[in-house]
């Protein structure tokens, strides 16, 4: 990545911020989750996101796309986006190799209201990809499960 991704000495969401892949794990045909750490410290210390954001994955030449988070919000030096391969971006990003850079703007969005859902029964629906961004939610139900009901 260029020096453009590196100027920030802390965590701006509307700059791409250099990270690099550091593990890939095909999950389906044309589905990987894709573990990021990012180059700068500072960065990384500051970042936070809430469960149901999303960031902008860039690649220079080719764009960036809106990628669901699906990592654990109480993880914060590994960030995970489930990508499935959709058009020119995501097929970019899939032929990336662990130590790969790829730039990272975010997070964005709206979270799902998991405080909302403390003291009360829990029942989360999805099918297929649909599962990635609805992950962080799990998680943070799973980090506190004694707030909530079954």
């Amino acid at each position: 990545m260029t020096a453009l991704l590196d100027q920030p000495l802390a965590h701006n969401p509307w700059v791409a911020h250099a990270a690099q892949i550091v593990d890939i794990r095909p999950e389906v045909a044309g589905v990987s989750t894709f573990d990021l750490v990012f180059d700068n410290r500072l960065v990384a210390d500051a970042y936070r996101f809430r469960p149901g954001q999303f960031n902008m994955l860039y690649l220079p030449g080719f764009g960036e796309s809106a990628i669901s988070i699906s990592s654990d919000p109480s993880q914060h030096e590994l960030l995970s986006h489930t990508i499935r391969v959709a058009g020119n971006v995501t097929q970019a990003i899939a032929r990336k190799k662990v130590g790969d850079q790829i730039g990272v703007r975010g997070p964005f969005g709206s979270c799902w209201p998991v405080e909302q859902c403390r003291g009360c029964d829990v029942v989360l629906a999805c099918g297929g990809i649909g599962l990635a961004p609805l992950r962080p939610a799990i998680y943070e139900i799973l980090n506190h499960r004694g707030d909530y009901g079954r």
